[in-house]
């Protein structure tokens, strides 16, 4: 949202907090807290939702890729 103000310690805390309840794997949170260290990306410009857009995108492709392959050995 333009205009919004994201606090990047939540949205850190929101990333440990889904990692701990089995949501995320240990190496996507790690990723996504290094883009925004790396890039010293600021959460609440649109290069900080890019960043999640990226991973989430990354992901969305990787569940397509491994249920494609279990249709296609285990029908």
């Amino acid at each position: 949202m333009p205009g919004m103000t994201v606090d990047i310690g939540a949205l850190l805390a929101d990333l440990r907090r889904e990692l701990a309840a089995g949501n995320l794997s240990p190496a996507t949170e790690a990723h996504i807290r290094n883009e925004f260290r790396a890039a010293r990306v600021r959460a609440d410009t649109p290069s900080g939702a890019a960043v999640l857009d990226r991973e989430a995108a990354q992901l969305e492709r990787e569940a397509a890729a491994l249920r494609a392959i279990r249709a296609q050995h285990f029908g």
